[in-house]
């Protein structure tokens, strides 16, 4: 009877903020990581090294194998130091294919064989640029608002029929408080509003076309935005801002009817503000990823190789 085929196991590991997952089946070798999965059929490795530093606080499996055309690739998996499921995967796979342990060898001629260069310091700079790169797509409508240097002064039907030019705006409108809502926080006492505002004649029932939004008001402050018929602000419609879900929820359940199309204005936001805080965010995190890459590009070094499975001479990949 042929042999069964071996079962199939699971490992898992950190590295940085990142878990990793590993599944070592019959036929391949399933990494995942993120978004990413590295995948490598096991019949056809053809290298097997680990990269440790003494002063690293990672180490990297590195590993080679055929395509079907005999090209060889490979696949880079990073792990901290010191992760058990890291140990038990190489010990596994040299269990399954201790033929591709290279690990004795000078460390030029690893890299000759398989044809790569050290990437840790690379890696994770890397993955946090994307990361800052996302962020910044997250604050891109504020960096619009903070560039823009308009102002205009509307009433509540001038806004609803047309977009005023800028998004910098002082609103005629009366605002409706007992169609508001309120969110008080507990430790401060400050009040955070959603309210309709509207223009003459407007009456219960009618369409609301404009909800203003104000944040961390005292009591003395709401009291006087309640009573203002003016209300100098920042008109929020770009990509995904606008009147929230919850928000838009609350207010239907209190008996406001809302226009398909709500414009939201945030009372007290400038162009300023929004611009500083987009940019103190992203340049705070652009020196800590500059920072982490010169670091790590100084410690960069050749790492030294692990001593091979005990009773196999250096050269037995070869």
């Amino acid at each position: 009877m042929p042999d069964a085929p071996p079962p199939s196991q699971q490992f898992e590991f950190q590295h940085a903020v990142f878990s990793v997952a590993a599944v070592l089946d019959a036929e391949r070798l399933i990494v995942r990581v993120g978004m990413k999965t590295v995948v490598a059929p096991i019949a056809r490795l053809q290298h097997l090294h680990v990269l440790s530093g003494a002063r690293e606080d990672a180490q990297e499996l590195l590993l080679t194998y055929a395509t079907p055309k005999g090209k060889l690739k490979r696949a880079r998996i990073f792990s901290d130091r010191g992760e058990p499921g890291f140990d038990h995967l190489v010990a596994a796979l040299l269990a399954r294919r201790p033929d591709i342990d290279i690990r004795g060898l000078p460390q030029a001629e690893v890299w000759e064989r398989v044809g790569a260069k050290p990437l840790e310091w690379v890696v994770l700079p890397l993955v946090m640029a994307v990361g800052w790169l996302v962020l910044a797509v997250l604050f891109a409508p504020m960096l619009v608002h903070g560039l823009d240097g308009g102002h205009a002064q509307v009433t509540v039907a001038e806004l609803t029929a047309a977009h005023p030019g800028t998004r910098n705006l002082t609103v005629i409108g009366r605002p409706v408080p007992e169609a508001s809502v309120q969110v008080q926080a507990p430790d401060t006492g400050q009040t955070r509003l959603w309210m309709p505002l509207v223009g003459p004649g407007w009456q219960p029932g009618d369409p609301v076309t404009v909800v203003l939004r104000a944040r961390y008001l005292t009591a003395a402050r709401l009291d006087a935005v309640l009573a203002a018929d003016r209300h100098a602000g920042m008109l929020r419609d770009l990509l995904w801002e606008g009147l929230e879900g919850k928000r838009r929820a609350e207010l239907l359940a209190k008996g406001v009817r809302l226009a398909p199309t709500v414009r939201l204005v945030e009372l007290g936001a400038t162009p300023r503000t929004d611009l500083l805080a987009a940019l103190g965010v992203l340049g705070f995190l652009a020196l800590i990823i500059a920072g982490a890459t010169w670091a790590l590009w100084r410690r960069r070094k050749p790492a030294p190789t692990r001593a091979p499975l005990a009773g196999r001479p250096p050269d037995a990949a070869t």
